[in-house]
């Protein structure tokens, strides 16, 4: 920027005339982080949302919901004196007669995708109150709405997520607008709110969809997935489940969906089929702990492989075909609900419905573990096939909130074989032969 300084002073011999001399000087506006007294701070325009900064979370109210930020700026001058025309008075006072920082803020402008509404305009000196050349600009934005926004995972236009606000400065009014100051941040959704868009099915209808189940079935694009506060099992609070035959799974309200969930992983070892024959058998070799959307990611997909083991078919005999899920008994020796044959060849022991002691719980409840067995290995698979959908986790608990740094030991998720993001077994099994 560029502006003129002015010098009003009495003239030497006649006291109520003033002499004015006036000096050219140039400035800068520049966008800059601030903190406020209630703890708040502006967007940092060097600040890194991936590491926990510039992040906004959408609060949820009686009527809507809101999105607030401040940003601001410093207006740097020299000589500092020049922000304030003033004229001195006889008694050794000054009156101000125009002021330069109010003129300029006034030019500045700011630009989202997000329509922010700006008020509370201020500006102001330095922090100890006195005269300086630089000086302090700032506006709070907030954007309300009726709903939270709705989330596309193949949009560029989306409101949650990384965002870009700008600082836009006219030097004169009808001037050419020029960027001078650019902060990235990102928004988040409030994982167990309910104030999210329409779409979504439960079962029952009508039951109170929380955020976090809306925006990751969304960003896994929309699949066949039913809400449920149903629980079909006589143990346990299982996070879902499928109900043989129905062209959907389904997916509890379980905080396991949305924060932190420790799952079996397997690969084919020397073992013993039946008791005391030795042969290659699936083990339990490794656990790997999946956080935010990859949790609920892992529900979603371990419930499609029970569907996908109920709708495959398996030849148990010349021309004769079966389920490889829930097969007539007489396909299924062992009543794990596992056609013999499909098992014989897979590795899963066709004369107990215990090949692994991954499910103890299973064991328990006299219920057969190896189904579950099938379905954590094409959960896995799968998983391992949209490692990426972290990049579409923004919720304020899932994998994109904060400083993954600081939050986790290992990601987008951790094996406890290693403590890292990668196991040490390089032969875990990702799927199954028809």
């Amino acid at each position: 920027m560029e502006g003129v300084q002015v010098s009003l002073s009495p003239a030497p011999n006649d006291y109520f005339r003033l002499s004015a001399t006036s000096e050219v000087f140039k400035g800068l506006i520049v966008m800059r982080k601030r903190a406020f007294l209630d703890g708040s701070k502006s967007l940092d325009p060097l600040g890194f949302p991936e590491l926990g900064e510039n992040e906004l979370v959408f609060r949820e109210t009686p009527t809507g919901v809101t999105l607030q930020t401040a940003v601001s700026a410093w207006m740097v001058a020299s000589p500092p004196e020049s922000f304030l025309l003033r004229i001195p008075n006889p008694d050794g006072s000054e009156t101000v007669i125009s002021d330069v920082v109010e003129w300029y803020a006034s030019r500045l402008f700011w630009r989202s995708r997000i329509p922010f509404s700006f008020f509370d305009w201020h500006y102001g000196y330095d922090r100890f109150g006195g005269q300086s050349g630089n000086i302090f600009i700032w506006e709070r934005a907030r954007y309300s709405a009726p709903l939270l926004p709705d989330y596309n995972p193949n949009s560029s236009t989306n409101l949650l997520g990384a965002q870009v606000m700008e600082m836009v400065f006219r030097e004169r009014s009808g001037s050419p607008a020029v960027v001078v100051g650019r902060a990235r941040y990102e928004v988040f959704f409030p994982a167990t709110g309910s104030r999210h868009p329409s779409g979504a099915v439960s079962e029952p209808a009508g039951l109170t969809i929380p955020n976090w189940f809306y925006y990751y079935w969304r960003a896994m694009g929309s699949p066949a997935v039913v809400f449920t506060n149903q629980n079909p099992f006589p143990f346990g609070n299982v996070a879902g489940f499928y109900i043989t035959g129905r062209p959907h799974v389904y997916v509890r309200n379980h905080t396991a969906n949305y924060t932190t969930r420790d799952r079996p992983l397997f690969a084919i070892r020397q073992g013993q089929c039946p008791q005391n024959v030795p042969a290659n058998v699936v083990k339990a070799v490794d656990t790997i702990t999946v956080r935010g959307i990859h949790a609920f990611a892992w529900t979603v997909y371990h419930e499609f492989g029970h569907k996908w083991s109920y709708e495959t078919t398996v030849q148990v005999a010349p021309g004769v075909y079966t389920r490889i899920y829930y097969p007539p008994a007489a396909f299924d020796s062992d009543g794990d609900n596992l056609a013999d044959a499909w098992e014989a060849r897979n590795g899963l022991c066709p004369y107990t419905a215990h090949t692994t002691n991954a499910y103890p719980q299973y064991q328990f409840n006299d219920l057969p573990s190896d189904p579950e067995v099938v379905a954590d290995v094409l959960a896995y698979g799968s998983l391992l096939n949209n490692i990426d959908l972290w990049k579409h986790d923004w919720s304020d608990q899932g994998l994109r909130y904060g400083n993954p740094i600081e939050r986790f030991t290992a990601f987008p998720w951790r094996y406890n074989s290693t403590g890292r993001n990668t196991s040490a077994h390089s032969d875990l099994l990702t799927g199954w032969n028809p």
